[in-house]
Parts: C-alpha cells; sequence; structure tokens
C-alpha cells in the first residue's frame, strides 16, 4: 500500500524467501557455491547451516531455481522435505512418491530402499543427477538421521547416486556431534555456514533491496529513509536480514501512515519499541514514568513471590473472605510415616533384613507383619511436581539430613542439590532406626 508513496514497484523488504532479492555476501556466496559444487560433482552429503534469519532459505531457493534451469547442462531431480521430523520409512515414502496405504503397507524398509537403488540407476543411466533437500534438519530424530546415512552406499564405481543436503540451523552442528551420528558426521563432503552480514554487507543490502524494487536514486531526489535511519536499522538488526526486513517494512508502514518520507529515525524507534514490547517497554524504560513505573512493577513482582512463598507453606491469606489462617507458634506434629504403593508407579521386590534393636527415641518406620522377616522395598518412579522433601516426608513421615543421606546411600544418583526429574526412578527401603535428634 505504500509503494507508490515510496516509488516503488515491489514490495522491497518481504520476509517471502524471494530467489530475486537474494544478497550474495561472502558467507552467501560461499553457501551457494558449496551446494553446487557438491551436487555436481555428486559428493553424497552436503551441510549448511546458519543462525535463524541469515538467509539460509533463500540461498536454497535460488538454489532449486538453478537446479530447475539445470545444473551444468545436466538433467536434475531434486525432492524438497519441509518437514523434517520423519521417520526413516515415511523419508523412503516421500522419495518414492508412495502415498496410497495399501502400497505402504506391503512394503517393508528394505524393499523401499532397494526400490530406491533401482530407481536412482535408471536416473544415473539417463545422466540424470537426484537430490534429497532435508530443510530445518535440526528436528530431524537422531534415528532417522543416523539411518540416512545407508543412503550413501547407493553409488556406482564413481558416483553416489543420491546427493543429501542437511540445512538447519546451529543446533544441527551441535546434534551431529553425538557419539551416535559419528559415521554420518564422517561422511559429510561439503560444508557451509552463513554467518550474520557486516556492517557494510547490511547497508548494502538495504540499498540493494531497494533497487531491486526498483527505486532508482538517480531520478527519485527524496530516498526512502534518512541515512540516520539506515545506520540505525543496521545497528539494531546486528547481521540478521530477517531482522532488517522486519524492521524496515513496518517502518515503510508506520511512515505512509504518517505520510512521512524519508523515514526518520524516531520513526525507526516506534516501531522497534512496538517490536520489542510496546506498553511493557515503554512503561519500564521511559525517563517520564519510570520513577513511578519502576518501583510499582518491583512490588507486584514482590507480592507474587509471597504469595508464591505462602502457598507452599499452606499459609494464604483468604483476600476474598477477610480472614487469615492461624499460624502457630507451636511444633507441628510430623504425619505418621507410611509407605504408599501405587502399582502404576513401582516394582516389588523382597529382600531379606535380620531383626533390629530400636533405640529408645526414634522416628516411627512403616509397621511389618508380626513375625515376618521379610520386609518390602520397592522402586518408586518420580512424578511431575515431586521434590525430594515431598517424598521424604511421605514416605518416611518426615524430613531430616540423616533422612536424606539414607535415601542417597540408596540412590547415589542424586546430587547434594537433590535435583530429580520426573520419570526418573528411586529405591525406597525401610530406614533402620534413627534417633530423633537426627531427624529434627
Amino acid at each position: 500500500m505504500y509503494l507508490t508513496f515510496y516509488g516503488l514497484q515491489r514490495t522491497p523488504f518481504s520476509v517471502t524467501p524471494d530467489p530475486d532479492f537474494l544478497f550474495l555476501s561472502d558467507t552467501h556466496k560461499e553457501a551457494l557455491a558449496s551446494l553446487v559444487y557438491g551436487v555436481s560433482e555428486r559428493r553424497g552429503f552436503i551441510l549448511l547451516t546458519g543462525e535463524v534469519g541469515t538467509g539460509k532459505t533463500t540461498v536454497l531457493r535460488s538454489f532449486l531455481e538453478t537446479l530447475e534451469n539445470g545444473l551444468e547442462n545436466k538433467q536434475v531431480r531434486s525432492f524438497y522435505l519441509l518437514n523434517a521430523q520423519l521417520s526413516f520409512f515415511e523419508v523412503l515414502c516421500n522419495i518414492l512418491d508412495l502415498s496410497e496405504p495399501a502400497e505402504i503397507k506391503t512394503c517393508s524398509t528394505n524393499q523401499l530402499v532397494q526400490q530406491l537403488y533401482q530407481t536412482l540407476i535408471a536416473d544415473y543411466a539417463a545422466g540424470r543427477n537426484v537430490v534429497l533437500i532435508i530443510d530445518e534438519a535440526q528436528h530431524m530424530p537422531v534415528e532417522t538421521l543416523e539411518q540416512l546415512r545407508l543412503l550413501s552406499n547407493l553409488e556406482t564405481g564413481k558416483d553416489k547416486l543420491l546427493q543429501i543436503i542437511l540445512v538447519g540451523q546451529t543446533e544441527l552442528e551441535q546434534k551431529l556431534q553425538r557419539f551416535e551420528l559419528r559415521q554420518l558426521r564422517q561422511r559429510i563432503a561439503v560444508r557451509a555456514h552463513i554467518k550474520a552480514l557486516t556492517k557494510i554487507e547490511s547497508l548494502a543490502y538495504i540499498r540493494f533491496r531497494l533497487e531491486t524494487a526498483q527505486f532508482n536514486s538517480a531520478t527519485d531526489t527524496v530516498p526512502v529513509f534518512t541515512h540516520a535511519a539506515i545506520k540505525y536499522i543496521v545497528k539494531q538488526a546486528q547481521g540478521y536480514p530477517r531482522v532488517i526486513n522486519i524492521l524496515c517494512d513496518n517502518a515503510l508502514i508506520t511512515g505512509f501512515g504518517y505520510q512521512q518520507r524519508p523515514v526518520s529515525t524516531k520513526i525507526i524507534k516506534e516501531v522497534l519499541s512496538d517490536i520489542q514490547g510496546g506498553f511493557i517497554n515503554k512503561m519500564y524504560h521511559s525517563d517520564k514514568g519510570g520513577a513511578v513505573w519502576r518501583p510499582l512493577f518491583l512490588f507486584i513482582l514482590f507480592l507474587i513471590l509471597l504469595f508464591f512463598i505462602f502457598l507452599q507453606k499452606n499459609a494464604v491469606v483468604d483476600f476474598f473472605d477477610g480472614k487469615t489462617s492461624a499460624i502457630s507458634t507451636k511444633p507441628v506434629a510430623k504425619p505418621e510415616a507410611r509407605w504408599f504403593v501405587a502399582p502404576d508407579m513401582i516394582s516389588y521386590q523382597k529382600t531379606q533384613q535380620g531383626t533390629q534393636n530400636p533405640a529408645s527415641r526414634a522416628v516411627p518406620l512403616p509397621e511389618l507383619d508380626s513375625g515376618s522377616s521379610q520386609i518390602q522395598h520397592f522402586w518408586y518412579k518420580i512424578q511431575t511436581g515431586d521434590t525430594i522433601y515431598d517424598l521424604l516426608y511421605r514416605f518416611y513421615g518426615g524430613y531430616s539430613p540423616a533422612l536424606f543421606k539414607h535415601l542417597k546411600t540408596q540412590n547415589p544418583q542424586i546430587n547434594w542439590q537433590q535435583h530429580i526429574h520426573a520419570g526418573e526412578q528411586l529405591l525406597l527401603t525401610p530406614l533402620p532406626l534413627i534417633p530423633a535428634n537426627d531427624a529434627k
């Protein structure tokens, strides 16, 4: 809607990865050249990584256009997987274009691999190169990535029959460092990494996008942005093309609303404030309102903190009824020790234990059947929200360093910070009698 006002023919800062707007910085050139080289030379696995918003997908779309027009006068057949969260079987079905349930049910993974091999041999004989592109590959399951390695075995005596391009964020590189993916990591023949733009490249990027949108700076004497505004955009975007696009596009919309040309730094700051948090950001950082809002904001946080502290201690004030729970200074009797056994959480096991002489004062233990020398112990599956404090109270009737020490003796994996995680299992056993002084 702002194109005519700013003398543009196309939207210059769309976040859609349009190959026409591909700005080739040094690392973008290297990435594109690596893709072309890896595929044309049939190198097998090719890795392309970069931070969010650096332009990986735009490079990839430009490369796909090159494939459609033929690569070095050779035919190329490509498969582009947008969803990387697939099993190896599903990847094979996508490559072979199997969509009928009847076809899929009658095939095993080995049969699909053999079918793919025959298809690739036919393509190779016809002079075609086959490329599998997996975008957002950092989301692909480890098991699938490991099995993809098997596809690199599909080859002739000279060439790889299938070229696989893994595209993802820097988390993909971290995932490939896992021990179980070491064989796949060793088979990656070509690597490229796209870096954020430098300040000079960012300035050139904005100019390039405007010129591609057919803004003619030679004939149009009024610029789209002031020089100060462009410098501020570059500073805030920190070299990420996607952030530059978002800031510039929103600034053009806001500037058009104000009928302001060129777009000033003031408009960029307003757009940035809206993007980064709007009212809360203004409330907390405003020089005029800061003296009032900051203390109030911190006071609200303090009240929330107090609420959760009292909630944990079962001493929440009933604000609606105007009543408060009485807080006694007398010691509260600890609940009786008990063994709570949930069938779906534990597995039972019998163990022998001799008769013990109880101390005169001790923390009560779970009751045993009279005359029994068999004492049950069991594995407890930790549930979400469980804490060491809660578990000791639930099963032993109290909390003390001695009780925790006994639990840790049975479960060495517990650290002294008492961190436990849902899904883990703890071995719970009856305690030797503990003097009452130790349980306080």
